[in-house]
């Protein structure tokens, strides 16, 4: 059952936050100025001015673009409401995960075990133990665009022995202790999202998988000596880490970009987010005309989403 995993499989890992989402709601605000018209089935239809068609185009642009980023906040965000996982923590099935972990693409045949941190202050130290006869992990350590940055286990770079992953900023300059494997991500938030691997699912199996899991390590490089890491079992935990793809969408949006680096890449995006009302430093308030204007482009959205991208 160990399979091989290159970068591509394990961007699929991250699948569950960059495609899920959960449906908008029907837009049941009255007809507003600059906001459209209602159609006779009651659906909002597309804003008549040029600037307000000009805003609705931004909004579909908006929420295709920022997927990645928006279900990883979603992810991030569900782990820390409901199952109490912070920062450097490790959130953990001690047994096969059930239908109360909602998070796209995950499946019910091996146990999850996920974690995130943050390389904005110092470098974040994650540590995989070595494989066993017995266990190992399939998977890999992503950055917030939902972009993988290396893969662990077996098949990874460490294949499958003990190893010490320093995750850092381009920027950073300090110090590497010796052994450890350099890996530099252009997001300051970060996470890991594993598969245990064991020989079956019996008692025996899943008790050494859970302890196992507890060797995994997530700390910064100053109490890489003597980490912190929490463990909380997340098995049977109601756990909601389903990206949104309604209104809501911004508000997640506007939340995480007020402390997740900005890429050169994305300013022309971050100019387009201005005129939504999105803007780095400032808070976001939109009006009930721009909140049925954000619900009808996410509708729509969902709708491309459904019938173009994932056909």
């Amino acid at each position: 059952m160990r399979k091989s995993m290159t970068l591509a499989a394990a961007a699929l890992c991250a699948a569950g936050a960059l495609f899920g989402w959960l449906p908008s709601p029907a837009v049941g605000q009255e007809n507003k100025p600059g906001t459209g018209t209602k159609t006779a089935s009651g659906a909002q239809s597309k804003p008549k001015t040029f600037v307000d068609r000009l805003k609705y185009g931004r909004a579909i642009e908006a929420a295709i673009w920022a997927r990645p980023l928006t279900g990883f906040k979603a992810m991030m965000d569900g782990l820390q409401r409901d199952g109490g996982v912070g920062y450097n923590d490790i959130g953990y099935f001690s047994r096969v995960q059930n239908s109360k972990f909602k998070w796209p693409t995950t499946n019910a045949t091996t146990p999850y075990v996920l974690g995130y941190w943050n390389v904005e202050k110092e470098p974040v130290v994650v540590e995989i133990p070595p494989a066993t006869p017995d266990v190992s992990v399939f998977g890999a350590l992503i950055d917030a665009w939902q972009r993988p940055i290396a893969d662990v286990g077996p098949s990874g770079v460490d294949g499958g022995r003990r190893a010490k992953f320093l995750l850092m900023t381009p920027e950073y300059r300090g110090p590497v202790p010796a052994g450890f494997i350099r890996l530099q991500q252009t997001t300051y938030n970060g996470y890991m999202s594993l598969r245990v691997l064991l020989k079956d699912n019996s008692a025996a199996s899943l008790q050494k998988g859970a302890e196992y899991i507890k060797q995994v390590k997530i700390s910064p490089l100053s109490q890489v000596n003597n980490p912190k890491t929490r463990y909380i079992d997340l098995y049977d935990k109601k756990l909601n880490l389903v990206s949104r793809l309604d209104a809501d969408m911004y508000r997640t949006l506007h939340a995480i970009i007020q402390t997740e680096r900005i890429e050169e890449r994305d300013l022309v995006a971050m100019g387009m987010l201005q005129s939504l009302g999105i803007e780095r430093g400032k808070p976001f308030a939109p009006s009930a005309e721009m909140v049925s204007m954000f619900n009808a482009a996410t509708k729509e959205t969902q709708g491309l989403h459904a019938t173009e991208l994932l056909v």
